[in-house]
């Protein structure tokens, strides 16, 4: 399998760039950019603290967040395997990986996303990811397409295919970069790049990235953290979800069918059980000798993940799952979604009439709290 091994850029104001890099590419014409303001809204009672948007717009892309993840990118290249990459994703628990030009890895080319790898995977599989007992190496012998598929044939374009993938400029603000984030529907990175021309490397902006620093100035919002859920009308929405007796390999195939990252589990009432993420493929294990966990109902699946929560192997990438159902109740204010996000390393948090009853009532990611943060 494909080693990826950390390296550390020597310039302080850039991330890492790790080793796993591409091959020859057009790179996007730059990032979309939204003046301050474009988000404007009227928001009663309860306003953005009046230093929140001065901070962000304060705040150089090229820093931001720069040690909370230990201060390391991991990278590939255009030419590795689709499965080795797939394999390395799933062992450090990375939902995105930048892709590099071959010749220099510092050079920014694009972005592959863990579910284009579960797609593509599941695509050439056909019928025989549902063989149970067999691994994805059993499995994928003799499909060529999957044995010898390389990044670039899961890559569309230099943008994964269901992501938009804007890189920005170093020197931008941090502001430009949430905006594009709020704005975006499936955009949950930003690669920062030291200029449109060089294209190399110094920095990704993630939904973790943002959220601790929510965390960390939720005083800064000013009244704007006490608005309570029931009055943020964008939280309450269709939810897709999936019952906890479907096949978890039926569950994933309806996330690619409505290109969704997570689906809602409820029980044949339509009561919240719990959560189905891309994420949740580490349960299938780093080398997917456990692929035939993709046959088990979903319940089941989610259980094995619960038990994985306290092993030393997750506790070191970092990956937790709740013991507990996560949810937020119209009573709630965005502060207390922001903090439910963040302690339980959640990208979205489903909304129910009441923590007794559990019938879904919307979902709230991060995009919709960004949205709600930067209203005027």
């Amino acid at each position: 399998m494909t080693t990826i091994s950390p390296k550390r850029k020597e310039n302080d104001n850039a991330k890492a760039a790790s080793s796993f890099s591409s091959k020859k590419l057009k790179t996007q014409n730059g990032a979309k950019k939204f003046p301050l303001g474009t988000n404007a809204a009227t928001v009663g009672d309860y306003p953005v603290g009046p230093n929140f948007l001065n901070a962000l717009f304060k705040a150089p892309a090229g820093r931001f967040g720069i040690d909370t993840l230990g201060g390391v990118i991991y990278c590939c290249q255009r030419d590795f395997k689709a499965l080795d990459v797939w394999g390395a994703m799933v062992e450090k628990g990375i939902q995105s990986i930048p892709v590099m030009l071959k010749n220099d890895y510092h050079k920014y080319y694009g972005v592959i996303d863990i579910q284009d790898e579960l797609n593509f995977i599941l695509t050439h599989l056909g019928d025989k990811a549902s063989d149970e007992k067999k691994t994805l190496a059993e499995l994928s012998k003799g499909v060529a397409k999957l044995e010898n598929g390389l990044v670039k044939d899961v890559m569309a374009h230099p943008l994964s295919r269901r992501n938009p993938f804007h890189p920005v400029c170093a020197n931008h603000s941090v502001l430009s970069v949430i905006e594009l984030l709020a704005k975006e529907p499936h955009l949950h990175r930003v690669p920062v790049l030291d200029n449109l021309q060089d294209r190399k490397l110094v920095n990704l902006i993630t939904q973790s990235h943002v959220l601790e620093y929510l965390v960390k100035n939720l005083g800064l919002l000013g009244e704007r953290a006490k608005k309570p859920v029931r009055e943020c009308m964008n939280f309450f929405k269709q939810v897709h979800t999936c019952n906890e007796n479907d096949t978890t390999l039926s569950a994933f195939r309806k996330m690619a069918e409505f290109k969704v990252s997570g689906l809602a589990i409820v029980d044949d009432t339509g009561r919240l059980k719990g959560a189905l993420s891309c994420r949740d493929v580490r349960v299938l294990g780093k080398d997917m000798h456990f692929f035939w966990r993709m046959n088990q109902q979903v319940h089941n699946f989610v259980r094995k993940l619960r038990t994985m929560s306290d092993t030393s192997e997750s506790a070191s990438s970092g990956e937790h799952r709740p013991r507990t159902i996560v949810k937020c109740i119209p009573s709630d204010t965005l502060g207390d979604v922001i903090t439910k996000l963040h302690k339980f390393k959640l990208h979205k948090i489903y909304l129910v009439d009441t923590p007794s009853d559990r019938k879904l009532k919307g979902v709230v990611s991060l995009r919709d709290v960004l949205k709600e943060c930067l209203k005027m």
